[in-house]
């Protein structure tokens, strides 16, 4: 298991948490990019084969295989997508606990 993949331990200073939820988002965000680039080459490559295009008559031989790696890279991307997009609601409500926590520990000092 990655550094950046880790959860907040007890007693983990809560920055630290953030700081490795920002570097899990960017790692995983730059993984959804180039599954997406891929996806959308992998589509694009399809289309000379369909019916009616100049490559059809070697669609069993080449349209089948782009056809089953876009379906392998739709799956990769739809995955590392809501791992990023998991990550990230992540760290925001880590960011908001650790708000809300000094504000409610600032209102009790002031009170004393």
């Amino acid at each position: 298991m990655n550094q950046t993949d880790k959860k907040v331990q007890p007693g983990q200073n809560v920055d630290e948490a953030v700081v490795q939820s920002a570097q899990s988002v960017k790692k995983w965000g730059r993984a959804t990019l180039y599954f997406g680039l891929g996806l959308i080459a992998s589509i694009g490559l399809v289309i000379p084969f369909l019916y009616g295009n100049s490559l059809h008559h070697f669609w069993d031989t080449f349209g089948v295989g782009f056809v089953v790696t876009s379906m392998g890279l739709l799956i990769a991307f739809l995955f590392s997508a809501a791992t990023t997009l998991n990550l990230r609601l992540y760290g925001a409500d880590l960011k908001k606990i650790d708000r809300d926590f000094a504000r409610r520990s600032g209102k009790r000092k002031s009170g004393q």
